[in-house]
């Protein structure tokens, strides 16, 4: 019978049912033509029944000593159901290990057998069978397996009307092995792979000796059996126990999920491509749910979750599919096998997967391998003193994998369970829920505990990333700081990051128990000799609100950054004159040119994102919360966001159709003619100073201009840019000579290097004996003191103290204050030196190639600083460090005993002490948590924390 006279025939007998089905008028348009069309589709359907196996194969079958697992997964499959001629369809994965003597198959014929049998009248049980049995014949391997998964058709459309998945495998040879079989399994279920990314880091071979060409199909892995770990790791639940436990522990989902939400607070959980995560033991679903309603669904990139116990699994599943799109899940209905998963996540929680897990230590360093680069594994589990989470933190300590260590309680509802279900409950909970006379319950409480790593930044055992990263560190810090040897420096990306320095530092499980913080880097004190270093480089976000006149920093992000994005939107913020610096300045007061008209910089803080040195998460916005913030904030916490107040700046100009900050600057140069009567220049300049609007400041600089000359210069700072001040010119008094430079317009950030130390005004060169030559680089070194308005004593100290400077590099800055600074009450903030007119910077400079002369610069520095003292409002705590006591007394005026009493009870471990210290003129011992005398009293609650720790370092 000729192919012809079949498509008539089928075409015949097509016609004949629609006549039957009396519904329809077979010949209109959308119908006349449909069995003609409906015989081509079935002899399309049934074509496999032309062919066989040995025909498609044909020689594709090459010499090869491959004997190793070759496995093709997700052939795909469309056949019909031989009982009632209804569609069903899905993939078949199919594997063998060839037998070296008999040779290897092209890749390709695995589709083309496949397709022989799925074109006929089928069920799935024989499907699966003949693919095996055919693969066997032809090829002799020493073992196949074939699984296939299918939708049918004939159950969805008629019958149960239900939708599922029909799963079948046959395995014939070594594939009868248990262990093969098992893993052969685990890899052809395996759905979370993108095959693009398969070929993306490896070579593929087709058997032919092609690595060049992607010549298989893009569902091929070629896995070497010897290499594929034997043994899997539990991770699943029981299910009706779990369940019930699920009905009176309805809370923790939620709890655990703001937990996460917490400790993922940083860069990583701001990327607009979302994350995604890796749950191994993941239960019903109940805590994914709980964790998209607290990220939002649409953060969430990936999920790929294992759960071995089927009937969760299948609820886990049907929970995924109505949260995310198929194509962003992977549910593994089995245990975590890590050799089947190839991708790393963000996330990786392993809730309940360690309840019943022999060797959890393993578990957790298979697990740690699948953390992305920023990302962060969670450990939840029941805790108890001297239980499993304590004794896993214990072996973290000892790999030197500092991590978070967090519990909470959650309260137990058992009043809807009858007596039989109270006693499975407390011996499932281990006794937490707990049972009065057999059958009464009492109220319930269960303790979670909770492990938080952020493995690629806190790993201290790695001495080569230990030292990359201090090497990193040391290209953003100042030469001051660059002397310093930290314990550790860690860059985190998350809140648990910084809480696994802070308590890894509390603990003194590293370094010296204290925590310095890397901002912009200016300041000497972000590195500490033995301290933990946390560098704030991956926190520099800056995102400005025009409507709301704020910006939000992160803890990283410097003041040059903030400028420049603020200047987009026509706002200007009073930060400082240093591009480089951080936000450390902005928390410990700020100086600029500003503040006369805005204020300090830490006055335009009105929010704060913070760790507080016990590792909790905070948000300080209330003006007592921000009190320590404005003027000494790393002393109270680690900071990973400012929110400030901005302003329309009152220099805008309109240029054309854009409105652009200007801000006109005027430098004047005197060369001083007497030096031993040149102290009245500084009572000259303080006077005309005084004089000027809030819009305005006028800075004055000592400085030897030349080797034999010094000079006085100043810089005008209008604000308004009108130039309607004119130039500002100091009264003739003993100048042989001033030079007046033109005035320049510039916006804020222009400034940065146009400041008169950054102009050729400066040049180290001017200030060289004859025939000296230039020094290759400055290092420097300062002290700020805040002053009221200047007198001959005040010039004759600061005069006097440049004639003997020990370089003729070094020099002193007057920062112009008063205005806006003056009219926030000292009370108000923690910077409570607010009635100065000039802020004295005292620098000084030495060439890096005379080392010998740092010593004389530092004892210069500090003999002029006491000198100055007696005649001072106060002193400026920003550049002031732990050595620095006997300054830090005057640092902040009437705050100082509120601030120190703030201290002991906020950070009584001393842990955040890098900074200016803030306990008065006490000495601080080296361990604060012990006195050297005396009785030690232990308070615990009912967890114990802490308390064997205590009583060693008490015996010491």
């Amino acid at each position: 019978m000729n192919e012809t006279h079949v498509l008539e025939r089928i075409a015949g007998a097509t016609r004949t049912i629609l006549e039957s089905i009396n519904l329809e008028y077979v010949d209109r348009d959308g119908l006349k033509d449909t069995p003609r069309r409906f015989a081509g589709a079935f002899a399309k359907f049934t074509e496999g029944y032309a062919f066989t196996p040995e025909e498609v194969v044909g020689d594709a079958i090459f010499g090869d000593c491959h004997d190793e697992i070759v496995l093709v997964r997700d052939i795909p499959i469309y056949s019909l159901c031989e009982h009632h001629l209804i569609p069903f369809f899905g993939k078949a994965h199919v594997a063998y290990i060839p037998d070296p003597k008999k040779g290897i198959i092209g890749l390709s014929k695995f589709n083309r057998i496949t397709e022989v049998f799925a074109r006929r009248l089928q069920v799935q049980e024989r499907l699966t069978r003949q693919i095996m049995d055919a693969l066997h014949s032809i090829l002799q391997p020493k073992g196949v397996g074939v699984i296939i998964e299918c939708r049918h058709m004939c159950m969805e459309m008629r019958g149960v009307e239900s939708p599922s998945t029909t799963v079948t495998k046959t395995t014939c040879g070594v594939f009868d092995d248990p262990d093969i079989s098992r893993e052969f399994v685990a890899l052809a279920l395996r759905r979370m792979v993108d095959q693009d990314d398969i070929f993306s880091n490896s070579r593929a071979c087709n058997g032919l000796g092609s690595t060049n060409e992607r010549c298989c199909p893009p569902r091929l892995l070629c896995l070497d059996s010897k290499q594929l770990e034997p043994a899997r790791i539990a991770a699943s639940n029981d299910a009706h126990d779990y369940r019930l436990y699920q009905r009176i522990a309805k809370f923790e989902p939620e709890s655990i999920a703001k937990f996460i939400k917490g400790a993922m607070v940083g860069p990583l959980s701001e990327r607009k491509s979302g994350f995604s995560i890796l749950d191994i033991g993941a239960g019903n679903g109940n805590l994914f749910q709980a964790i998209c309603s607290c990220f939002g669904r649409e953060n969430i990139a990936h999920y790929t979750a294992f759960e071995q116990e089927g009937s969760l699994a299948d609820e886990l599943l049907c929970k995924c599919k109505s949260i995310l799109h198929e194509d962003n899940l992977s549910i593994q209905a089995e245990s975590f096998l890590p050799s089947t998963v190839t991708e790393a996540a963000d996330i990786v929680l392993l809730s309940h997967s360690l309840y019943g897990c022999e060797n959890k230590e393993t578990l957790i360093e298979r697990a740690l391998h699948f953390v992305a680069p920023g990302g962060v594994m969670f450990i939840f589990h029941r805790w108890t003193s001297g239980g499993t989470l304590d004794r896993l933190s214990e072996y973290l300590n000892s790999q030197s994998l500092i991590h978070q260590f967090a519990t909470w309680d959650i309260k137990l509802d058992v009043s809807k369970l009858d007596s039989n279900e109270l006693l499975q409950m407390s011996r499932y909970t281990k006794g937490d829920v707990r049972v009065k006379h057999g059958t009464q319950s009492i109220p319930s409480i269960r303790t979670i505990g909770c492990i938080a790593i952020e493995p690629h930044s806190c790993q201290l055992g790695n001495l080569r990333k230990l030292e990359g990263a201090l090497a990193t560190a040391r290209q953003q810090v100042s030469y001051l700081a660059r002397k310093k040897v930290p314990r550790a420096v860690v860059a985190p990306t998350t809140a648990t990051g910084i809480q696994a320095c802070l308590r890894a530092a509390s603990l003194h499980l590293i370094g010296n128990g204290s925590i310095s913080v890397i901002g912009g880097g200016h300041s000497a004190s972000c590195l500490d000799n033995n301290a933990i270093a946390v560098n704030m480089c991956n926190w520099n976000h800056v995102e400005v609100d025009p409507d709301s006149l704020l910006v939000r920093v992160g803890g990283g992000a410097t003041i040059g950054a903030v400028t420049k994005e603020c200047e987009k939107f026509n706002l200007a913020v009073p930060l400082g004159d240093r591009p480089g610096v951080g936000i450390g300045l902005v928390l410990q007061g700020g100086l600029n040119h500003f503040m006369r008209c805005f204020g300090l910089a830490c006055d335009q803080i009105v929010q704060v994102l913070y760790i507080n040195p016990h590792g909790k998460l905070e948000v300080a916005e209330e003006k007592e919360d921000l009190f320590r913030f404005r003027g000494v904030g790393p002393n109270f916490g680690v900071v990973l966001e400012l929110t400030l107040k901005t302003a329309v700046h009152p220099g805008s100009v309109l240029t054309g159709q854009n409105q652009v900050l200007s801000i006109m600057k005027q430098d004047t140069e005197y060369v001083l003619s007497d030096g031993d009567r040149c102290s009245q220049t500084a009572t000259s300049y303080s006077l005309i100073a005084e004089k000027l609007p809030d819009t305005a400041c006028l800075d004055g600089f000592i400085f030897w201009s030349s080797y034999d000359n010094m000079s006085f210069a100043t810089s005008l700072f209008d604000l308004n840019a009108s130039g309607e001040l004119g130039r500002i010119s100091l009264p003739y008094q003993h100048h042989s000579e001033v030079i007046s430079h033109e005035a320049e317009w510039l916006t804020p950030s222009g400034l940065f290097d146009r400041e008169l130390y950054m102009t050729p005004t400066f040049d180290a060169e001017r200030v060289l004996a004859p025939d000296s030559l230039p020094p290759r680089k400055l290092r420097s070194q300062k002290r700020c003191i805040l002053l009221p308005p200047l007198d001959e004593v005040h010039g004759s100290i600061l005069f006097g103290a440049i004639k003997e400077a020990p370089t003729k590099h070094c020099y002193i800055h007057f920062l112009h204050g008063g205005g806006a600074v003056s009219r926030i009450p000292s009370a108000g903030t923690a910077f409570g030196h607010r009635k100065w007119s000039f802020a004295a910077v005292i620098t000084g400079r030495w060439p890096d190639s005379n080392e010998g002369t740092e010593v004389a610069v530092t004892t210069w520095l500090n003999r002029t600083t006491a000198r100055l003292l007696p005649h001072s409002i106060g002193v400026y705590g920003s550049d002031l460090g732990p050595s620095d006591q006997n300054l830090a007394l005057f640092a902040f005026g009437e705050n100082s005993l509120r601030l120190a009493e703030m201290k002991r009870k906020q950070d009584p471990l001393n842990v955040l002490r890098c900074g200016c210290p803030l306990l008065g003129d006490e000495a601080v011992p080296s361990d604060p948590r012990v006195q050297s005398r005396g009785v030690v009293i232990i308070f615990c609650g009912r967890r114990h924390t802490g308390k064997d720790w205590l009583a060693r370092v008490a015996q010491h």
